[in-house]
Protein backbone atom coordinates (compact mmCIF):
# COMPACT_ATOMS: atom_id res chain seq x y z
CA UNK A 1 0.00 0.00 0.00
CA UNK A 2 2.51 2.41 0.83
CA UNK A 3 4.61 1.85 -2.15
CA UNK A 4 1.79 2.13 -4.42
CA UNK A 5 1.52 5.83 -2.69
CA UNK A 6 4.75 6.25 -2.96
CA UNK A 7 4.14 5.79 -6.99
CA UNK A 8 0.91 7.90 -7.15
CA UNK A 9 2.78 10.49 -5.74
CA UNK A 10 6.02 10.14 -7.96
CA UNK A 11 3.76 10.58 -10.79
CA UNK A 12 1.66 13.41 -9.51
CA UNK A 13 4.73 15.76 -8.61
CA UNK A 14 6.25 14.61 -12.62
CA UNK A 15 3.41 16.05 -13.81
CA UNK A 16 2.74 19.20 -11.95
CA UNK A 17 6.80 20.12 -13.18
CA UNK A 18 5.58 19.18 -16.93
CA UNK A 19 2.79 21.46 -16.56
CA UNK A 20 4.73 24.29 -14.74
CA UNK A 21 7.61 23.54 -17.23
CA UNK A 22 4.91 23.72 -20.26
CA UNK A 23 3.15 27.05 -18.85
CA UNK A 24 7.20 28.38 -18.59
CA UNK A 25 7.31 27.20 -21.87
CA UNK A 26 4.57 28.97 -23.44
CA UNK A 27 5.60 32.25 -21.57
CA UNK A 28 8.41 32.33 -22.90
CA UNK A 29 7.08 31.70 -26.05
CA UNK A 30 4.33 35.13 -25.57
CA UNK A 31 7.81 37.33 -24.53
CA UNK A 32 9.22 36.58 -27.83
CA UNK A 33 6.13 36.82 -29.71
CA UNK A 34 6.01 40.13 -28.01
CA UNK A 35 9.65 41.24 -28.93
CA UNK A 36 9.54 40.52 -32.61
CA UNK A 37 6.28 42.08 -32.96
CA UNK A 38 7.43 45.42 -31.81
CA UNK A 39 10.49 44.92 -33.60
CA UNK A 40 8.55 43.93 -36.61
CA UNK A 41 6.81 47.69 -36.34
CA UNK A 42 9.88 49.77 -35.76
CA UNK A 43 10.97 47.86 -39.32
CA UNK A 44 8.01 48.48 -41.19
CA UNK A 45 6.99 51.94 -40.09
CA UNK A 46 9.42 53.75 -42.03
CA UNK A 47 8.84 52.03 -45.34
CA UNK A 48 5.12 53.84 -45.99
CA UNK A 49 6.42 57.47 -46.00
CA UNK A 50 7.81 56.89 -42.52
CA UNK A 51 3.79 56.59 -41.32
CA UNK A 52 3.08 59.98 -41.64
CA UNK A 53 -0.51 59.26 -42.87
CA UNK A 54 -3.54 58.56 -40.84
CA UNK A 55 -4.36 55.30 -43.08
CA UNK A 56 -1.23 53.82 -41.21
CA UNK A 57 -1.58 55.85 -38.11
CA UNK A 58 -5.17 53.62 -37.63
CA UNK A 59 -3.02 50.59 -39.08
CA UNK A 60 -0.62 50.17 -36.52
CA UNK A 61 -2.80 50.70 -33.70
CA UNK A 62 -5.19 48.01 -35.23
CA UNK A 63 -1.96 45.72 -35.57
CA UNK A 64 -1.22 46.34 -32.13
CA UNK A 65 -5.19 46.43 -30.65
CA UNK A 66 -4.93 42.69 -32.05
CA UNK A 67 -1.37 41.64 -30.98
CA UNK A 68 -1.96 42.67 -27.57
CA UNK A 69 -5.66 40.48 -27.33
CA UNK A 70 -3.59 37.17 -28.57
CA UNK A 71 -0.63 37.86 -26.68
CA UNK A 72 -2.85 38.22 -23.33
CA UNK A 73 -4.58 35.53 -24.08
CA UNK A 74 -1.55 33.56 -24.69
CA UNK A 75 -0.67 34.24 -21.06
CA UNK A 76 -4.09 33.48 -19.53
CA UNK A 77 -4.16 30.15 -20.96
CA UNK A 78 -0.33 29.55 -19.99
CA UNK A 79 -1.34 31.30 -16.59
CA UNK A 80 2.33 32.66 -16.70
CA UNK A 81 2.32 36.12 -14.72
CA UNK A 82 3.52 39.12 -16.93
CA UNK A 83 6.81 41.20 -16.50
CA UNK A 84 5.32 44.29 -17.10
CA UNK A 85 4.84 45.73 -13.34
CA UNK A 86 3.04 49.04 -13.52
CA UNK A 87 4.20 50.00 -10.16
CA UNK A 88 7.72 50.63 -11.64
CA UNK A 89 5.68 53.15 -14.10
CA UNK A 90 3.47 54.97 -12.33
CA UNK A 91 4.67 58.29 -13.32
CA UNK A 92 5.08 57.81 -17.12
CA UNK A 93 1.67 55.96 -17.07
CA UNK A 94 -0.15 58.64 -15.14
CA UNK A 95 1.08 61.26 -17.03
CA UNK A 96 0.07 59.58 -20.19
CA UNK A 97 -3.22 59.20 -18.68
CA UNK A 98 -3.62 62.49 -18.05
CA UNK A 99 -3.13 63.59 -21.76
CA UNK A 100 -5.36 60.84 -23.05
CA UNK A 101 -8.15 62.13 -20.97
CA UNK A 102 -7.44 65.92 -22.09
CA UNK A 103 -7.89 64.68 -25.61
CA UNK A 104 -10.65 63.09 -24.70
CA UNK A 105 -11.93 66.04 -22.96
CA UNK A 106 -11.38 68.05 -25.94
CA UNK A 107 -13.73 65.97 -28.30
CA UNK A 108 -16.73 65.91 -25.90
CA UNK A 109 -19.42 68.75 -27.69
CA UNK A 110 -19.80 70.67 -23.80
CA UNK A 111 -20.71 73.43 -26.58
CA UNK A 112 -24.42 71.79 -26.27
CA UNK A 113 -24.98 72.48 -22.88
CA UNK A 114 -22.54 75.38 -22.08
CA UNK A 115 -22.40 77.30 -25.27
CA UNK A 116 -20.36 77.55 -28.03
CA UNK A 117 -16.65 77.99 -27.87
CA UNK A 118 -15.32 80.84 -29.50
CA UNK A 119 -12.24 80.69 -31.33
CA UNK A 120 -10.90 84.46 -32.29
CA UNK A 121 -8.69 84.78 -35.89
CA UNK A 122 -6.68 87.75 -36.30
CA UNK A 123 -8.77 89.06 -39.04
CA UNK A 124 -11.47 89.54 -36.25
CA UNK A 125 -13.76 86.65 -37.52
CA UNK A 126 -14.90 84.23 -34.40
CA UNK A 127 -14.93 80.54 -35.45
CA UNK A 128 -17.70 78.77 -32.92
CA UNK A 129 -17.58 74.86 -32.25
CA UNK A 130 -19.10 72.77 -29.96
CA UNK A 131 -15.86 71.13 -28.56
CA UNK A 132 -13.29 72.48 -27.04
CA UNK A 133 -10.82 71.63 -30.03
CA UNK A 134 -11.15 73.67 -33.44
CA UNK A 135 -10.84 70.14 -35.11
CA UNK A 136 -12.23 67.20 -33.54
CA UNK A 137 -11.88 64.53 -36.53
CA UNK A 138 -7.92 65.59 -36.10
CA UNK A 139 -7.76 64.85 -32.21
CA UNK A 140 -9.28 61.44 -32.29
CA UNK A 141 -6.65 60.67 -35.17
CA UNK A 142 -4.52 61.63 -32.31
CA UNK A 143 -5.73 59.93 -29.85
CA UNK A 144 -5.50 56.51 -31.90
CA UNK A 145 -1.83 57.62 -32.74
CA UNK A 146 -1.50 57.71 -28.73
CA UNK A 147 -3.24 54.42 -27.96
CA UNK A 148 -0.78 53.04 -30.29
CA UNK A 149 2.17 54.36 -28.53
CA UNK A 150 0.98 53.08 -25.41
CA UNK A 151 0.15 49.63 -26.25
CA UNK A 152 3.60 49.55 -28.33
CA UNK A 153 5.55 50.85 -25.41
CA UNK A 154 3.59 48.28 -23.06
CA UNK A 155 4.41 45.23 -25.03
CA UNK A 156 7.82 46.28 -25.40
CA UNK A 157 8.29 46.42 -21.35
CA UNK A 158 6.85 43.10 -21.40
CA UNK A 159 9.34 41.61 -23.83
CA UNK A 160 12.21 43.11 -22.39
CA UNK A 161 11.85 43.27 -19.00
CA UNK A 162 12.84 39.62 -18.78
CA UNK A 163 16.24 39.26 -19.30
CA UNK A 164 19.49 41.36 -20.04
CA UNK A 165 20.20 39.12 -23.20
CA UNK A 166 16.66 39.88 -24.81
CA UNK A 167 17.37 43.55 -24.21
CA UNK A 168 20.53 43.46 -25.86
CA UNK A 169 18.95 41.78 -28.78
CA UNK A 170 16.40 44.38 -29.64
CA UNK A 171 18.88 47.28 -29.48
CA UNK A 172 21.38 45.62 -31.64
CA UNK A 173 18.01 45.29 -33.91
CA UNK A 174 17.35 48.40 -34.15
CA UNK A 175 21.04 49.42 -35.10
CA UNK A 176 20.26 46.88 -37.71
CA UNK A 177 16.87 48.55 -38.58
CA UNK A 178 18.85 52.03 -38.83
CA UNK A 179 21.67 50.75 -40.56
CA UNK A 180 19.39 49.20 -43.48
CA UNK A 181 17.90 52.36 -43.99
CA UNK A 182 20.52 54.14 -44.10
CA UNK A 183 21.92 51.72 -47.00
CA UNK A 184 18.56 52.79 -48.72
CA UNK A 185 18.39 56.13 -48.34
CA UNK A 186 22.72 56.55 -49.87
CA UNK A 187 21.35 54.16 -52.76
CA UNK A 188 18.07 56.09 -53.53
CA UNK A 189 20.37 59.25 -54.12
CA UNK A 190 23.41 58.50 -55.72
CA UNK A 191 22.76 55.11 -57.73
CA UNK A 192 18.41 54.98 -58.00
CA UNK A 193 19.03 58.61 -59.51
CA UNK A 194 17.45 60.44 -56.30
CA UNK A 195 14.42 58.83 -56.21
CA UNK A 196 11.63 58.22 -53.09
CA UNK A 197 10.97 54.45 -53.36
CA UNK A 198 11.71 54.58 -57.28
CA UNK A 199 9.42 57.35 -57.77
CA UNK A 200 9.90 60.64 -58.50
CA UNK A 201 10.47 63.33 -55.42
CA UNK A 202 8.42 65.94 -54.96
CA UNK A 203 10.39 67.41 -52.15
CA UNK A 204 14.32 67.83 -50.87
CA UNK A 205 15.51 67.40 -54.23
CA UNK A 206 19.53 66.18 -54.01
CA UNK A 207 19.56 65.18 -50.19
CA UNK A 208 19.39 62.20 -48.67
CA UNK A 209 15.80 61.19 -47.55
CA UNK A 210 15.26 57.47 -47.97
CA UNK A 211 11.65 56.26 -47.28
CA UNK A 212 10.35 59.73 -45.55
CA UNK A 213 9.71 62.75 -47.39
CA UNK A 214 11.47 65.10 -44.72
CA UNK A 215 15.04 65.22 -44.97
CA UNK A 216 14.81 66.65 -41.22
CA UNK A 217 12.84 63.61 -40.30
CA UNK A 218 15.02 61.31 -41.83
CA UNK A 219 18.07 63.06 -39.82
CA UNK A 220 16.58 61.84 -36.87
CA UNK A 221 15.77 58.86 -37.49
CA UNK A 222 19.71 58.31 -38.52
CA UNK A 223 20.57 60.36 -35.64
CA UNK A 224 18.84 57.73 -33.04
CA UNK A 225 20.79 54.63 -34.68
CA UNK A 226 24.23 56.68 -34.78
CA UNK A 227 23.79 57.11 -30.89
CA UNK A 228 22.48 53.62 -30.04
CA UNK A 229 25.14 52.11 -32.33
CA UNK A 230 28.17 53.97 -30.68
CA UNK A 231 26.53 52.72 -26.84
CA UNK A 232 26.68 49.68 -28.21
CA UNK A 233 29.79 49.73 -29.28
CA UNK A 234 31.49 51.31 -25.98
CA UNK A 235 29.77 48.65 -24.26
CA UNK A 236 31.69 45.89 -25.48
CA UNK A 237 34.19 44.50 -23.63
CA UNK A 238 37.00 43.50 -25.96
CA UNK A 239 37.73 39.70 -26.93
CA UNK A 240 39.90 38.33 -29.29
CA UNK A 241 36.99 36.49 -30.77
CA UNK A 242 35.52 40.27 -31.35
CA UNK A 243 37.81 42.33 -33.93
CA UNK A 244 35.64 40.72 -37.50
CA UNK A 245 32.57 41.76 -35.61
CA UNK A 246 33.93 45.00 -34.47
CA UNK A 247 35.23 46.05 -38.22
CA UNK A 248 31.38 45.24 -39.37
CA UNK A 249 29.83 47.93 -36.60
CA UNK A 250 32.24 50.12 -37.51
CA UNK A 251 31.35 50.05 -40.98
CA UNK A 252 27.76 50.88 -39.77
CA UNK A 253 28.32 53.34 -38.38
CA UNK A 254 30.22 54.87 -40.97
CA UNK A 255 27.12 54.15 -43.06
CA UNK A 256 24.65 55.89 -41.10
CA UNK A 257 26.89 58.68 -40.45
CA UNK A 258 27.37 59.32 -44.12
CA UNK A 259 24.01 59.33 -44.76
CA UNK A 260 23.32 61.50 -41.82
CA UNK A 261 25.31 64.62 -43.51
CA UNK A 262 23.89 63.43 -46.95
CA UNK A 263 20.57 64.49 -45.94
CA UNK A 264 21.70 68.43 -45.64
CA UNK A 265 20.04 69.11 -42.68
CA UNK A 266 21.76 71.48 -40.18
CA UNK A 267 19.75 70.75 -36.86
CA UNK A 268 19.92 66.89 -37.21
CA UNK A 269 23.42 66.89 -37.82
CA UNK A 270 23.86 68.81 -34.77
CA UNK A 271 21.65 66.71 -32.83
CA UNK A 272 23.01 63.62 -33.97
CA UNK A 273 26.92 65.05 -33.13
CA UNK A 274 25.04 65.96 -29.64
CA UNK A 275 23.84 62.77 -29.15
CA UNK A 276 27.32 61.17 -29.53
CA UNK A 277 28.95 63.41 -27.33
CA UNK A 278 27.02 62.13 -24.62
CA UNK A 279 27.75 58.68 -25.18
CA UNK A 280 31.31 59.59 -25.87
CA UNK A 281 31.06 61.55 -22.35
CA UNK A 282 29.69 58.38 -20.38
CA UNK A 283 32.15 56.38 -21.98
CA UNK A 284 35.00 58.33 -21.12
CA UNK A 285 34.06 58.28 -17.57
CA UNK A 286 33.58 55.01 -17.11
CA UNK A 287 36.96 54.23 -18.55
CA UNK A 288 38.03 56.72 -16.44
CA UNK A 289 40.57 58.52 -18.73
CA UNK A 290 43.01 61.20 -18.67
CA UNK A 291 43.00 64.27 -19.95
CA UNK A 292 45.23 62.76 -22.59
CA UNK A 293 43.56 59.84 -24.13
CA UNK A 294 40.45 62.19 -24.25
CA UNK A 295 42.01 64.76 -26.20
CA UNK A 296 43.03 62.31 -28.57
CA UNK A 297 39.96 61.08 -28.69
CA UNK A 298 38.45 64.24 -29.21
CA UNK A 299 41.39 64.67 -32.43
CA UNK A 300 40.12 62.01 -33.61
CA UNK A 301 36.56 62.56 -33.86
CA UNK A 302 37.18 66.29 -35.08
CA UNK A 303 39.80 64.20 -37.99
CA UNK A 304 36.47 61.52 -38.85
CA UNK A 305 34.14 64.17 -38.95
CA UNK A 306 36.33 66.42 -41.53
CA UNK A 307 36.94 63.70 -43.59
CA UNK A 308 32.99 62.76 -43.39
CA UNK A 309 32.03 66.20 -44.33
CA UNK A 310 34.67 66.65 -47.05
CA UNK A 311 32.91 63.30 -48.50
CA UNK A 312 29.09 64.31 -48.18
CA UNK A 313 29.14 67.21 -46.46
CA UNK A 314 29.75 69.90 -48.53
CA UNK A 315 26.08 70.81 -49.39
CA UNK A 316 25.28 70.88 -46.05
CA UNK A 317 28.35 73.54 -44.99
CA UNK A 318 26.54 75.06 -47.97
CA UNK A 319 23.67 75.49 -46.41
CA UNK A 320 24.90 77.16 -43.47
CA UNK A 321 25.00 80.21 -45.38
CA UNK A 322 21.46 80.84 -45.39
CA UNK A 323 20.74 80.19 -41.85
CA UNK A 324 20.16 83.98 -40.75
CA UNK A 325 17.62 84.37 -43.40
CA UNK A 326 15.66 80.91 -42.23
CA UNK A 327 16.09 82.45 -38.35
CA UNK A 328 14.23 85.04 -39.86
CA UNK A 329 11.47 83.29 -40.65
CA UNK A 330 11.29 80.93 -38.24
CA UNK A 331 11.33 84.11 -35.64
CA UNK A 332 8.04 85.19 -37.06
CA UNK A 333 6.26 81.92 -37.18
CA UNK A 334 7.29 81.28 -33.57
CA UNK A 335 5.97 84.83 -32.82
CA UNK A 336 2.86 83.77 -34.36
CA UNK A 337 2.62 80.89 -32.46
CA UNK A 338 3.48 82.06 -29.21
CA UNK A 339 -0.30 84.51 -29.81
CA UNK A 340 -2.08 81.04 -30.29
CA UNK A 341 -0.57 79.67 -27.39
CA UNK A 342 -1.37 82.91 -25.01
CA UNK A 343 -5.23 82.61 -26.29
CA UNK A 344 -5.50 79.35 -25.13
CA UNK A 345 -2.85 78.39 -22.71
CA UNK A 346 -4.73 76.16 -20.38
CA UNK A 347 -7.03 73.83 -22.44
CA UNK A 348 -5.03 74.36 -26.10
CA UNK A 349 -6.68 74.76 -29.61
CA UNK A 350 -7.13 70.88 -29.44
CA UNK A 351 -4.73 67.75 -30.07
CA UNK A 352 -3.73 67.57 -33.70
CA UNK A 353 -4.97 70.51 -34.66
CA UNK A 354 -2.48 73.06 -35.17
CA UNK A 355 -3.15 72.68 -39.11
CA UNK A 356 -6.45 73.66 -39.07
CA UNK A 357 -5.85 76.84 -36.32
CA UNK A 358 -2.60 78.59 -37.60
CA UNK A 359 -4.51 79.85 -40.67
CA UNK A 360 -6.80 81.71 -38.15
CA UNK A 361 -3.57 84.06 -36.76
CA UNK A 362 -1.48 83.24 -40.36
CA UNK A 363 -0.33 87.06 -41.43
CA UNK A 364 2.31 88.83 -42.92
CA UNK A 365 5.73 89.11 -42.12
CA UNK A 366 5.07 85.58 -42.42
CA UNK A 367 4.75 84.57 -46.16
CA UNK A 368 1.48 83.09 -46.94
CA UNK A 369 2.35 81.70 -50.13
CA UNK A 370 3.47 78.84 -47.92
CA UNK A 371 1.14 76.52 -45.78
CA UNK A 372 2.49 76.29 -42.54
CA UNK A 373 0.98 72.34 -41.54
CA UNK A 374 3.28 71.85 -38.53
CA UNK A 375 4.76 74.16 -35.77
CA UNK A 376 8.23 73.32 -36.53
CA UNK A 377 9.07 73.03 -32.86
CA UNK A 378 7.57 69.74 -31.02
CA UNK A 379 7.55 71.46 -27.49
CA UNK A 380 5.55 74.45 -29.31
CA UNK A 381 3.16 72.26 -30.69
CA UNK A 382 2.18 70.42 -27.54
CA UNK A 383 1.34 73.70 -26.07
CA UNK A 384 -0.63 74.94 -28.52
CA UNK A 385 -2.68 71.33 -29.08
CA UNK A 386 -2.91 70.81 -24.81
CA UNK A 387 -2.00 73.58 -23.48
CA UNK A 388 0.65 74.85 -21.25
CA UNK A 389 -0.05 72.48 -17.95
CA UNK A 390 -1.17 69.05 -19.92
CA UNK A 391 1.37 69.95 -22.72
CA UNK A 392 4.37 70.23 -20.64
CA UNK A 393 3.75 66.67 -19.18
CA UNK A 394 5.44 64.43 -21.66
CA UNK A 395 8.67 66.24 -21.26
CA UNK A 396 8.54 65.60 -17.82
CA UNK A 397 7.93 62.44 -18.39
CA UNK A 398 11.46 61.85 -20.35
CA UNK A 399 13.25 64.10 -17.74
CA UNK A 400 11.52 61.75 -15.60
CA UNK A 401 13.05 58.32 -17.51
CA UNK A 402 16.44 60.33 -18.12
CA UNK A 403 16.65 60.48 -14.33
CA UNK A 404 16.08 56.66 -14.04
CA UNK A 405 18.38 55.65 -16.44
CA UNK A 406 21.27 57.90 -15.49
CA UNK A 407 21.02 56.10 -12.31
CA UNK A 408 22.04 52.79 -14.21
CA UNK A 409 25.19 53.90 -15.79
CA UNK A 410 27.14 52.41 -12.82
CA UNK A 411 26.19 48.74 -14.21
CA UNK A 412 28.49 46.46 -16.30
CA UNK A 413 27.59 45.17 -19.92
CA UNK A 414 24.72 45.67 -22.41
CA UNK A 415 22.78 47.66 -19.18
CA UNK A 416 25.04 50.11 -19.43
CA UNK A 417 24.97 50.45 -23.42
CA UNK A 418 21.28 50.48 -23.74
CA UNK A 419 21.23 53.17 -20.62
CA UNK A 420 23.40 55.27 -22.23
CA UNK A 421 21.81 54.43 -25.69
CA UNK A 422 18.73 55.73 -24.01
CA UNK A 423 20.48 59.18 -22.67
CA UNK A 424 21.95 60.02 -25.79
CA UNK A 425 18.37 59.61 -27.86
CA UNK A 426 16.99 61.62 -25.18
CA UNK A 427 19.32 64.29 -26.13
CA UNK A 428 19.41 64.10 -29.52
CA UNK A 429 15.26 64.03 -29.48
CA UNK A 430 15.29 67.60 -26.84
CA UNK A 431 17.28 69.09 -29.38
CA UNK A 432 15.64 68.79 -32.39
CA UNK A 433 12.56 68.61 -30.93
CA UNK A 434 12.85 72.82 -30.65
CA UNK A 435 12.98 73.77 -33.58
CA UNK A 436 11.61 71.13 -35.84
CA UNK A 437 8.45 68.23 -35.57
CA UNK A 438 10.64 65.04 -36.19
CA UNK A 439 8.95 63.17 -33.15
CA UNK A 440 5.31 63.80 -35.06
CA UNK A 441 6.47 61.32 -37.32
CA UNK A 442 5.27 57.92 -36.31
CA UNK A 443 8.04 55.78 -37.49
CA UNK A 444 10.58 58.04 -35.70
CA UNK A 445 8.19 57.59 -32.59
CA UNK A 446 8.48 54.57 -32.57
CA UNK A 447 12.25 53.96 -33.27
CA UNK A 448 12.45 57.12 -30.10
CA UNK A 449 9.92 55.18 -27.46
CA UNK A 450 11.54 51.26 -28.36
CA UNK A 451 15.06 53.49 -27.19
CA UNK A 452 13.40 54.63 -24.69
CA UNK A 453 11.35 51.99 -23.28
CA UNK A 454 14.31 49.69 -23.58
CA UNK A 455 16.14 51.97 -20.84
CA UNK A 456 12.86 52.25 -18.96
CA UNK A 457 12.75 48.30 -18.86
CA UNK A 458 16.36 48.50 -16.92
CA UNK A 459 16.40 47.23 -13.35
CA UNK A 460 16.80 49.38 -10.67
CA UNK A 461 18.26 47.36 -8.28
CA UNK A 462 20.13 44.22 -8.74
CA UNK A 463 17.85 41.47 -10.17
CA UNK A 464 18.46 37.77 -11.36
CA UNK A 465 19.23 39.13 -14.57
CA UNK A 466 21.76 41.73 -13.60
CA UNK A 467 24.88 41.39 -15.19
CA UNK A 468 26.81 42.89 -11.96
CA UNK A 469 25.63 39.37 -10.37
CA UNK A 470 25.63 36.85 -12.87
CA UNK A 471 28.46 38.12 -14.79
CA UNK A 472 28.28 38.69 -19.02
CA UNK A 473 30.76 37.82 -21.79
CA UNK A 474 30.29 39.03 -24.90
CA UNK A 475 31.19 37.44 -27.84
CA UNK A 476 31.35 39.03 -31.27
CA UNK A 477 28.90 41.54 -32.10
CA UNK A 478 25.70 41.14 -33.65
CA UNK A 479 25.44 38.02 -30.75
CA UNK A 480 23.87 38.83 -27.45
CA UNK A 481 25.91 38.85 -24.38
CA UNK A 482 26.88 35.43 -23.30
CA UNK A 483 25.35 34.64 -19.22
CA UNK A 484 27.15 32.26 -17.31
Amino acid sequence: MARAERQIATEFGTGAHRRKSADSLAGRRSTYATGFLCMAIVALAPLPLASNRPFFWALWTLVLSAGTMVITSLRLRSRAPSPFRLSGHRFPAAIFGSVLTLLVVQILPFGRLFGPFAFHAESGAVLYSDTLSVSPGTTILMIVRLLGYGLFSALLVQAAATRATQRWRMLQILFGVTVAYAILGLLSLFVMHDTLLGTVKWAYPGTATGPFVNRNSFATFLAFGLVSGTALLCGLKRTRYQRQGTSLHCLGLLIVASALLATQSRMGCLAGALGLSVVLAAAAARARLNWQAIAALCALGVAAAGALLGLFGGALLERLGSLDSDSDVRGDLYHQILGMIWQRPLLGWGGGSFETAFPLVHVPPLSTDLVWDKAHSTYLALWTELGLVVGTLPTIACLLLGARMFKTLRRNGPEWSIAVAALGVLAVAALHSAVDFSLEIEANTFLFLAILTLGAALPTEHSPDDPQKIGVEVGRIGAPPRLR
